[in-house]
């Protein structure tokens, strides 16, 4: 009785903490923490569906034991020899030892990377249809668990299996609504920036003439001339309108990255820092090796995110721009890859800011700034294979990373 009424306390706990998790990263270390607590199971791995439903992916969380091996773990629905797809799809509790001979290849690695004598396989299913399964490493002492704790890892997986399912829901909501949304600006930065430019052309085309017709002497040049510099302001903020809607394909090459970053500092030390005192340094790692992408694209990049550090610290500062080698064993979204770090000094953003960071048209800037810049950056780098991520602290500073692939699946 003191056994249940335990077991009942400690559900009771899982459950609390399984309606706080915030995400599918949290809901699996919920579980994994239940099974370590109620039956001292130490190694979890989950295999849950991709959107098609054709492959099945190793999930953990990052604290597992088992996270080094999740990462690129996928097994084909479609091979059902192997005993944990057969799980996923019959939805049935199945035991693999050691001495079984019963599951493929696949199996076997798995079971060798367990260093488990028994492991369970738990299937996931929502709505009575399959949508996971969950591999549990039995303590060496157990070779088969009580019919009643069977039971109770199901009602565990089946709740967990249904937060992930909600989970999974309202991520694909919010991207259908943001593919929407962004389809919605796409179109109206096309029309927009083709309606203006035509009459800025003209404008542009007439002030080019009038100048000519005028003496060099003549004290109208001086106005002509800021308007002309005005107008192709607002041309460039149009383009870069332009710019966001399109679908750009880089021209990849054989890229030192090192060379990009110092040929970019070198040219805007003087015109974006020497007014504020701003100190900007570049700190390379002479050991990466040159890589796949688009140097163009890559400038550009850099040149947004060093004029918006910058447009930061007008009182002064300073800069760090740094590159280093990233290996997947480390904790990036990618396979072997080498980063960028541009980092300030300045006031940092604001919350508002950094949960749209990379939105279109949101901006701390005023003065015209049309709030594009860190849409395109991000398109750019995604453009290019890659990844940026953004960190800021108030009074601290801001640091952007940029991960891109060693090689590029894009390169052609």
């Amino acid at each position: 009785m003191a056994a249940r009424i335990k077991s009942i306390a400690l559900l009771s706990g899982f459950l609390e903490n399984l309606v706080q998790a915030g995400d599918s990263e949290a809901i699996i270390a919920v579980f994994e923490q239940s099974m370590s607590i109620l039956f001292d199971i130490e190694k979890v791995l989950f295999f849950l569906p991709d959107k098609d439903g054709v492959l099945l992916k190793g999930r953990t969380s990052d604290a597992s034991s088992l996270h080094h091996l999740s990462q690129g773990l996928v097994l084909p629905v479609q091979r059902r020899s192997s005993l944990i797809v057969k799980a996923y799809l019959n939805c049935s509790l199945t035991y693999m030892t050691a001495d079984s001979k019963q599951g493929n290849l696949a199996d076997e690695q798995v079971l060798t990377a367990f260093r488990s004598s028994t492991v369970l396989f738990v299937p996931i299913v929502v709505h009575k249809n399959p949508a996971g399964v969950i591999l549990l490493g039995l303590p060496e002492s157990v070779r088969a668990l009580s019919s009643s704790d069977c039971k109770l890892i199901q009602v565990i997986a089946q709740q967990v299996g249904l937060c992930l399912f909600l989970e999974d829901m309202q991520a694909r909501k919010k991207q259908e609504i943001e593919a929407e949304r962004m389809a919605a600006v796409s179109m109206t930065a096309r029309k927009f920036a083709h309606e203006v430019n035509n009459p800025l052309g003209i404008i542009t085309n007439y002030l080019a003439t009038m100048r000519l017709k005028l003496s060099k002497e003549s004290d109208i040049q001086e106005e002509l001339g800021i308007i002309g510099e005005e107008i192709h302001r607002i041309s460039s903020m149009i383009n870069q309108m332009d710019m966001f809607s399109q679908t750009v394909s880089p021209r990849f090459e054989l890229t030192d990255v090192n060379t990009v970053v110092e040929d970019i500092v070198h040219i805007i030390r003087a015109p974006l820092f020497a007014s504020s005192g701003t100190v900007i340094r570049f700190l390379p790692d002479t050991g990466i090796p040159k890589i796949l992408t688009s140097g163009d694209a890559l400038k550009q990049v850099l040149i947004n995110l060093l004029k918006n550090a910058s447009e930061a610290m007008e009182d002064g500062g300073s800069v760090e721009v740094r590159t280093s080698m990233l290996l997947k064993n480390e904790q990036n979204s990618l396979a072997d890859a080498i980063e960028i770090v541009v980092e300030d000094t300045g006031p940092g953003l604001p919350d508002s800011i950094m949960k749209n960071l990379y939105k279109p048209f949101v901006t701390t800037k005023k003065n015209g700034h049309s709030g594009l810049g860190l849409s395109i950056v991000q398109k750019t780098v995604n453009d290019l294979g890659g990844s940026i991520s953004c960190t800021s602290r108030p009074s601290v500073g801001t640091s952007f990373s940029i991960c891109l692939p060693l090689v590029s699946k894009d390169f052609h």
